[in-house]
Order: C-alpha cells, then sequence, then structure tokens
C-alpha cells in the first residue's frame, strides 16, 4: 500500500513537473512558431519573383527552385532563426527560478533534482524538434500556393538534420541556464557562442567540421539541385546528440551541486 502511495505521488509529481515545464515555455513556443511559419511563408512565397529578377541579373548563373529553397530556408534564415528559437527554449529552469525567489515550490516536490532537469529538458527538446520540422513540412503547400512544387519528404529530411545536428544548441543554452542565474546571461551567451561558430565554420581550414553544414545537409545533397541525394551524414548526427547529452548530464550535475 506504502509502495502504491509512493508510486501516485511521483506520477503526480511528474505530471506537474511536464504541465510547469509546458506552462513556463507555452507563450515563446507559440511565438517562435508563428515566427518560423511566417519566415518560410515569406521566402516562398516571395520566391517566384526573387528567381525572375535573378535570371534577369545573372543570365549565364540560373537559380533554380530548389535551389532558393535550400539557400533561403535551410542555409541561412529559417537556419538561423531555429537556433535562436532553440536557444530560447533552453533557458531558464531552477537558478532563475531562485534567483527570482519562485524555486521553493518546484524543489519542494516529491521528486529528485534529476528529474525536475530531465522533464524540462525533454520538453524543449520535443518543442525544439517540432519548430523545426513543421515549418519546413509546410514548404510544399507554400510551393503550390506560389505555382511552384516541392517534395514533402525532402522537407521533412532537411527539417530532421537540421534539429538532430542542432539539438546540441538547446543543449547548450539548458546547460549555461544551469551555470548562469542572470535573466538574460545564458541567452546572450548562447547566441554569442552559436553566432561565433557559424562564422568561424567559415574558415577553410575547419570548414569541413561545420556543424551549420550537418544541419543543413550541404554534404548529402545535389549540387545542382540541392535535393537531398546521398545517405544522410549519421556518423556527424550521432555525435552532435552525443554532445548534447554531455551538456546535459553536466547542466545535472551542476544543479546537483548547487545549495539551495
Amino acid at each position: 500500500m506504502i509502495i502504491k502511495n509512493i508510486i501516485k505521488v511521483d506520477q503526480s509529481a511528474q505530471f506537474t513537473l511536464i504541465w510547469k515545464a509546458w506552462y513556463e515555455s507555452k507563450a515563446r513556443f507559440y511565438i517562435l512558431l508563428a515566427g518560423l511559419v511566417l519566415i518560410i511563408a515569406y521566402i516562398i512565397l516571395s520566391g517566384p519573383r526573387f528567381i525572375k529578377s535573378y535570371r534577369l541579373q545573372y543570365p549565364d548563373d540560373p537559380l533554380t527552385y530548389t535551389e532558393y529553397v535550400w539557400q533561403g530556408v535551410f542555409n541561412y534564415y529559417f537556419q538561423g532563426l531555429w537556433v535562436f528559437s532553440a536557444i530560447i527554449l533552453g533557458t531558464g529552469g531552477i537558478l532563475r527560478e531562485k534567483a527570482r525567489g519562485f524555486s521553493d515550490y518546484t524543489l519542494g516536490l516529491p521528486i529528485s533534482r534529476k528529474q525536475i532537469m530531465a522533464t524540462r529538458f525533454y520538453v524543449g527538446v520535443a518543442e525544439s524538434i517540432f519548430l523545426g520540422i513543421l515549418p519546413p513540412c509546410l514548404i510544399p503547400l507554400f510551393s503550390l500556393l506560389a505555382g511552384q512544387s516541392y517534395p514533402l519528404i525532402q522537407a521533412f529530411e532537411f527539417g530532421f538534420l537540421l534539429v538532430s545536428a542542432g539539438i546540441l544548441f538547446h543543449a547548450l543554452s539548458f546547460l549555461l541556464s544551469s551555470l548562469l542565474s542572470g535573466e538574460f546571461a545564458a541567452f546572450l551567451l548562447g547566441f554569442s557562442v552559436a553566432s561565433i561558430s557559424f562564422f568561424a565554420f567559415k574558415a577553410r581550414s575547419i570548414h569541413r567540421w561545420s556543424i551549420f553544414d550537418l544541419m543543413n545537409g550541404a554534404n548529402s545533397i545535389d549540387p545542382s539541385t540541392h535535393l537531398i541525394v546521398r545517405a544522410l551524414p549519421w556518423p556527424g548526427i550521432v555525435i552532435c546528440v552525443i554532445i548534447a547529452i554531455v551538456f546535459f548530464e553536466l547542466s545535472i550535475q551542476a544543479i546537483k551541486r548547487r545549495n539551495f
């Protein structure tokens, strides 16, 4: 009987944590989702006009629609905004609650700090994955509205690459939030690291290790169509996921060592 009661308490506390993590982040999630969908819509719907103008300016270097989508969505604007979103969703947590005087309720729940951290992390990961996959899957729909076509499977695969490799940015932000208690410290540092990395990986000596090329599938696409034709870069994806897990474990250890 006692064991059953303990299990019920743990399940209730776990549900409370999931609801709390979602409740605290849902406003940011909806705003970011709207922003990502809007940037996709703008890029795709303005595509025919841009391509026409480009062809007039560079008649010897024609721009295909699929290349335009890859460049505008997966290589630049959407990729950057998604990284920004993943970093935002990784901020917050116990340290921020402590700094604002709200941590007593969370720490008072009959559940370990590891479970508290894990729940918030997994909710953020789920939100980041949703933001990285759903908007690209709208590309075929917006393409039809623009009088073009784009394969749904390609949109999904590019979205998968984006979130599977880029999830380490969310994990990095999560780690920084476990080390820094400032309102915007974790976000600013995380965004700075991402920005510096973006330009640093442009250097020829380390460009082949670029996580951003891993996220946009640069090494798996046909250079003429900019569609995925080769196997996905699984070794790179696995490494990124491992790094994200390491960041998560470091976050837990950082919180465990704190005296609240």
